[in-house]
């Protein structure tokens, strides 16, 4: 067994020599997204696919990296190279891997032969093994990790599905019927076959009412063909009708268009960050992009952040692309495992051209690709929330690098680390500055929350009841809109009915017993949840401090503020969006379409309905809640604040009518809401970024997240401490080292959890140290090391 410290001195397995220039000159480090990663971790001589041997280095599919060497058999010597996905014999079975080079000499003798190759093998490109390198190297994880995530599980073991087709027999008429003596029912049968055409067996018998065991007879009497085929598990696979003409390109948009044109017909690399106001059609940049890659005869790949963002954007692709079956496969969790094996193996065949995806897109084996586009590219979904950590936009901007084409990043509020690329000329900025057919951006109004509390007690005193989730001035502009036959979004950031519940008597609050925070009351099936480990149990009977049984939910979510609208607006139609309410695979398209087709009015959900929707009948937004995500304790809590309310307060007026938008807070002059009053992201973002600058946070500097996690609060901490010390040493003049301390959230899924912050300049070397110290490290079953190079949360 080879230890993974040992590998870069191994032939066939050293990443390709950093290229010292990029672009237009910048040399050594360049910046991506939120960090400016480097040209190369490691130097050598780079994954070389043509070269085979007769021995096989094989990464092992294990949480931690194992490389074991394999004689390679004659049967199968033409069929194995690097990347190759193998079966091996490993003590008294089999396990699986990748073969990741052909060394000379083996690392030990007599050597087992390779056991075969699995039956739909899926061989890695060589550009994506270095990508997969870089990416374990950059983000401290498994290079097994990493190869996972360019072979996702679901595409491993799915296999190819065979059902029964039925169809017709040319040769053969009614008259033959008769002259075969076949029953009322056989007749009838084929009367619905022939004109329904070939069709596979379970639908024949559903749709009809009619047996299998009819159907076979007619077969057996050579009135049908019955016969096994492969039906292919492609969501996509029907045909949308193309739009009948291109929108009118604004002058923005053209000019945007053009460079990315030009980008792809010079067949380079370049960067671009597409700076674009709500409304102000970023997507049909994306749109015309796509098809300028096609037309060269390029593959393209599109991401956004968020599965409830694939509908729209999906559609949109089929109605632009989709005139061949296949053409357009579509990426996310919530796809069968067989949905995604099938589009995984025509993306690895070059049938599909365009691949629309959440993150894990990123990895998507498309061949001849030509074009990248991040949607929303600001958004912290595109990180990665367990190994390996990777930021999919910035994979992404390296996948384009290593490949020599364009990438296009675009967002209304760009993250700053973005924007600090462009404005230092290391990303290529495009600005779409008006919405199109020069519609107006919506007029944003604060409702200023303070001493709202002391008003509703005096009101409630005198037989008025005011809800505290809808003030005056929401319900006002709610009633104007179902009067007139608008629609209106309600944004509340976050899911349940209330946030805590607490006895009203001694005041004890239900906490969640493996994490250190309290559980969220959803009225929809009178339970309590933990939204970090899933932990759930039923409404309390009694209090299990005082035991009494009054309680008062505390805060709102989703499911109390439709509450409050249903009471305030008995005829209104409401419809409301969260991960509770869209958990049934198909419903999120559903509801998009329902919504969009005005059988609603009112739509109520959380972050899944602030960006990338276009309703043209939203004319007004009601953000109910926001002051949580001012405070919470994270660098980056204005920033996330501000973008959400860009984001939201774009779903309205994108139609004729001008939106409004009334954000109902405590904090009325805080810089993220006023700036966003005003639309202003350059002030925020000037501002915002100085801050950084004066504190030391990124763009400024590079951070590393280091979490310790163990069952056992005293042991997690010595360990921190100890290792900390190690890491300090090691990493003497690269990195700047905070303290040990407990984490925002001390318990999570029943693990203590102390964490180290590190700050840099030099993220390369610092990483590379990290890599190297946490091979040696190895894992501990009593203290789990968690590393997160770039991290966007912190709790």
């Amino acid at each position: 067994m080879w230890s993974l410290c040992s590998r870069l001195s191994s032939p066939g397995f050293a990443l390709e020599r950093a290229d010292k220039k990029i672009g237009a000159g910048v040399v050594a480090e360049y910046d991506t997204g939120s960090q400016a990663m480097a040209s190369e971790l490691f130097e050598g001589q780079g994954f070389r696919p043509e070269r085979r041997g007769a021995i096989a280095r094989v990464l092992l599919e294990r949480k931690r990296d194992c490389l074991l060497d394999y004689a390679v058999p004659e049967r199968l010597a033409d069929q194995i190279g690097i990347g190759s996905h193998v079966r091996v014999p490993l003590r008294g079975g089999q396990a699986t891997g990748w073969v990741i080079g052909f060394p000379a000499k083996p690392a030990v003798e007599g050597l087992r032969d390779l056991a075969g190759i699995p039956a739909e093998p899926f061989p890695l490109p060589a550009t994506l093994l270095a990508l997969a390198e870089w990416a374990a190297g950059y983000y401290c994880a498994p290079l097994a990790a990493t190869f996972a995530c360019l072979l996702p599980a679901p595409v491993r073991r799915a296999r190819t599905r065979e059902q029964l087709l039925v169809s017709c027999l040319p040769q053969q008429g009614e008259e033959e019927l008769d002259r075969l003596g076949c029953s009322p029912r056989e007749k009838q049968a084929w009367t619905r076959l022939h004109a329904l055409g070939p069709t596979w067996l379970s639908e024949l018998c559903a749709g009809t009412g009619i047996g299998p065991q009819v159907w076979k007879r007619l077969a057996k009497r050579g009135l049908a063909d019955l016969r096994k085929a492969e039906r292919s598990r492609h969501p996509l696979i029907d045909l949308l009708p193309e739009r009948a003409a291109l929108p009118v390109l604004t002058e923005d948009q053209a000019a945007a268009c053009e460079e990315v044109r030009s980008a792809i017909r010079e067949s380079g690399f370049s960067p671009f960050l597409l700076f674009g106001v709500t409304g102000s059609g970023k997507t049909e940049v994306y749109l015309r992009s796509v098809a300028e890659a096609l037309a060269h005869n390029r593959s393209a790949l599109v991401l956004v952040p968020e599965i409830a963002l694939t509908p729209q954007l999906v559609e949109q692709v089929q109605r632009r692309f989709g005139d061949l079956p296949g053409r357009v496969a579509l990426w996310h969790s919530r796809l069968s495992a067989g949905e995604r094996h099938d589009q995984w193996r025509d993306v690895c065949s070059g049938r599909v051209r365009i691949v629309v995806g959440v993150r894990s897109a990123v990895f998507s084996p498309l061949p001849d690709l030509g074009l990248i586009v991040v949607d929303e590219e600001h958004e912290p979904a595109y990180k990665q929330g367990e190994t390996p950590r990777y930021h999919a936009r910035d994979v992404a901007v390296m996948r384009a690098r290593r490949e020599g084409i364009p990438v296009l990043l675009g967002s209304a509020c760009p993250s700053l680390e973005s924007y600090a690329n462009a404005l230092a000329g290391k990303y290529r900025l495009l600005e779409l500055s008006s919405r199109v057919e020069d519609r107006s951006l919506p007029w944003v109004r604060i409702v200023d929350l303070r001493g709202r509390g002391r008003r509703r007690k005096a009101a409630a005193a005198g037989g008025v009841t005011e809800s505290p989730w809808l003030s005056r001035e929401l319900r006002e502009e709610l009633g104007k809109r179902l009067a007139r036959q608008e629609q209106a979004i309600l944004y509340v950031n976050r899911r349940g009915y209330a946030r805590v519940l607490q006895c009203a008597d001694c005041g004890a609050v239900r906490e969640c017993p493996q994490c250190s925070v309290a559980l969220t009351y959803h009225r929809a099936g009178e339970s309590l949840r933990c939204h970090f480990c899933g932990h759930f149990e039923p409404y309390p009977k009694a209090c299990s401090i005082c035991h009494r049984a009054h309680f008062d939910p505390l805060g709102t979510g989703t499911e109390r503020v439709v509450e409050a609208v249903e009471e305030a607006f008995p005829t209104a139609r409401i419809l409301r969006m969260d991960s509770d309410s869209m958990a049934r695979k198909g419903s999120l398209p559903e509801a998009l379409r329902t919504f969009a087709e005005r059988r609603f009015d009112i739509l109520v959900g959380t972050q899944m309905v602030a960006k990338g929707l276009h309703f043209p009948g939203v004319t007004l937004v009601g953000v109910v809640q926001i002051d949580g995500l001012l405070h919470m304790p994270d660098f980056r809590s204005a920033e996330r604040a501000f973008q959400q309310l860009l984001q939201v307060a774009g779903r309205s007026g994108r139609g004729e009518e001008r939106g409004v938008v009334l954000i109902q807070t405590r904090c009325p002059v805080h810089p993220a809401i006023q700036f966003a009053r005003h639309h202003d992201y350059r002030g925020f973002a000037e501002q915002d970024l100085e801050f950084r600058r004066s504190l030391g946070y990124p763009p400024a500097v590079r951070l590393v997240l280091l979490v310790w996690k163990s069952p056992n609060e005293g042991l997690c901490r010595q360990v921190a401490e100890v290792e900390a010390e190690e890491i300090r040493r090691r990493l003497a003049g690269v990195a700047e080292a905070g303290e040990i301390l407990p984490a925002p959230i001390a318990r999570l899924q029943g693990a203590f959890r102390y964490q180290l912050l590190l700050k840099t300049p030099r993220i390369a070397e610092a990483a590379r140290l990290l890599k190297r110290w946490t091979e040696e490290r190895g894992r501990r079953a009593d203290a789990d090391l968690v590393v997160d190079v770039d991290p966007v949360e912190f709790l």
